[in-house]
């Protein structure tokens, strides 16, 4: 994640506004394909997977694998055919990105090296997808390649990616490549709603950046997917989190479910104690934070970015709540969920985007996240039980309101000191805060690493 964001902070640096929103275009066109390429089986997996360790996982991921190559065609084949439709001058981009998704896709393997107790294989094909990312990505840039020459250093990093963690999973498991009819029907039963989900979601998550460029300049499309992208790299930390999850919840469920509604408890009450700090400080120093990224250019960005500033702790909040919902095979939702969020986010977009821009459609995907968000939690509290404590949300508060007040009276009181020294400052205040009130899951955490010490 931190390779490919710097390569998109080189990109905008390098190349500008106008040619980011380019870039923003042809990567919703790709994350769109990606959904298509996925459709919930990454999910499925993590939870079906754990269930079949014992009961011949060879024959199952080698079905699996048949599953995701039938699937991979088909995204190529639609994706080459929409290129051909729409892509104009960035047919050649859009092509290339139809190449990677299918490689792009295959995240599928943190979830088996989880399972297989070999997570830190995770950590190995991360740094050679990070390090082809960087060196490839950034090398074209600076021979001035342009966006075509960045997407072949793109879908080349994702090939790599996928031969290395190919053959790290063979040292776990070899899959038998045999079709089981039985199997094929198990994993769509599972990935089907999530697939659903996902597809629509990337649509309507997406719309925003195509009616943006129908409706207005390439040059804001940019701006807006300068601070989307920083809402991206958060959502992918918080799938990235999540994800190793549900193996681990859906265990835990089938032995102790009350044992399991405390761990969810404890677990959603120290994401939102993570992240809100983030949220505040995002928010406050929005201008500060895109300067510093990608050059004075981009501060014109900064309304956007503190309303994705809030955003960032609700997606995270989101996708462990998904992932709860998601061991415990509570996923019906999905279905009436999506579209409805989806009707939402577009409907609001084609009321604000013509007057008011980026701002208009930072509203629209900050309303549809909300719903969404309500609705989830409303299924975790019928898929665990009640897992909120109305003390958690009031020593929250004051802490947030101690950071918000500190980091005001500070940017009052001394205007000329650096943002990240008093964002450092208000962060200690509350991370201190916090540790007094309890919100730092002391106990828990103690039990963790005493686990870790015995081998357990």
């Amino acid at each position: 994640m931190g390779g490919g964001f710097f390569c998109f902070v080189v990109f905008a640096r390098v190349l500008g506004s106008g040619a980011l929103g380019q870039l923003a275009f042809v990567m919703a066109f790709v994350t769109i394909a990606g959904n298509i390429a996925d459709f919930g089986t990454n999910s499925a997996l993590a939870k079906s997977l754990a269930e079949h360790r014992d009961r011949d996982p060879g024959a199952w991921l080698g079905n699996y694998l048949l599953v995701r190559a039938a699937l991979a065609l088909l995204t190529v084949i639609l994706g080459v055919f929409a290129s051909l439709a729409v892509g104009g001058e960035l047919l050649g981009a859009m092509l290339l990105g139809c190449l990677a998704t299918p490689f792009m896709a295959a995240r599928f393997f943190e979830s088996l090296f989880q399972i297989f107790d070999r997570p830190q294989f995770s950590i190995y094909a991360a740094l050679v997808l990070g390090g082809c990312q960087v060196a490839l990505c950034t090398g074209f840039l600076l021979l001035g390649a342009g966006l075509t020459g960045y997407m072949v250093a793109f879908a080349t990093s994702q090939l790599v990616y996928f031969v290395v963690a190919l053959s790290l999973s063979h040292a776990l498991v070899m899959p038998r490549i045999s079709w089981r009819p039985e199997l094929s029907v198990e994993l769509f039963k599972l990935a089907k709603p999530m697939g659903v989900s996902a597809l629509v979601m990337a649509a309507y998550s997406r719309a925003d950046v195509f009616m943006l460029t129908y409706w207005r300049s390439s040059k804001e499309v940019g701006l807006y997917n300068a601070s989307y992208r920083l809402l991206d790299l958060s959502i992918a930390v918080a799938v990235t989190a999540a994800l190793p999850l549900v193996p681990i919840l859906a265990q835990r469920l089938h032995r102790n479910r009350e044992d399991t509604r405390v761990l969810c408890t404890e677990l959603m009450g120290f994401v939102a104690t993570a992240l809100l700090p983030v949220a505040i400080l995002t928010a406050l120093l929005a201008s500060a934070i895109l300067k510093q990224v990608y050059g004075s250019e981009f501060t014109q960005s900064a309304p956007v970015l503190s309303i994705f500033a809030w955003l960032f702790m609700a997606t995270g909040y989101w996708m462990i709540a998904s992932s709860i919902n998601l061991a415990a095979g509570n996923l019906w939702y999905n279905y009436w969920l999506t579209p409805l969020a989806a009707a939402v986010n577009v409907g609001i977009n084609i009321f604000l985007i013509p007057r008011h821009g980026i701002v208009g459609a930072a509203v629209g995907t900050a309303t549809s996240t909300l719903l969404t968000l309500t609705v989830v939690m409303w299924n975790v509290h019928r898929s665990v039980g009640n897992i909120h404590e109305p003390r958690l949300w009031l020593k929250l508060l004051v802490c947030g309101t101690a950071l918000f007040l500190a980091e005001q009276w500070a940017r009052d009181v001394a205007p000329d000191i650096h943002p990240t020294v008093t964002a450092g400052c208000g962060f200690a205040l509350y991370a201190s805060l916090a540790w007094m009130l309890g919100l730092v899951p002391v106990n828990r955490l103690g039990k963790v690493m005493t686990a870790r010490r015995d081998g357990r």
